[in-house]
């Protein structure tokens, strides 16, 4: 199957915008949509904080121990031990 766009216009393309609606009410208000976007600002703000958190926290001294220790027992040197 075929399609084929017509031009609408000189420079348009196949593609109108409709006009936009008159009546904006059906949307809400600008005052109503802030009031809803303060708390989703505030939130994004504590994620920022948190993540800046999280990248300051250091690896702990004996990381390089157990990853060592854990690629010995995945590549069979050392025999797993329960505790």
């Amino acid at each position: 199957m075929t399609v084929e766009l017509a031009q609408t216009g000189e420079g348009q393309g196949p593609f109108v915008w409709p006009d936009p609606p008159e009546d904006m009410s059906p949307w809400g208000r600008k005052k109503e949509r802030n009031k809803d976007y303060i708390p989703h600002a505030t939130r994004r703000q504590e994620l920022t904080k948190q993540a800046e958190k999280d990248r300051e926290m250091k690896v702990p001294d004996d990381a390089d121990d157990l990853s060592r220790q854990a690629q010995e027992l995945l590549n069979g040197k050392e025999k797993w031990k329960p505790a």
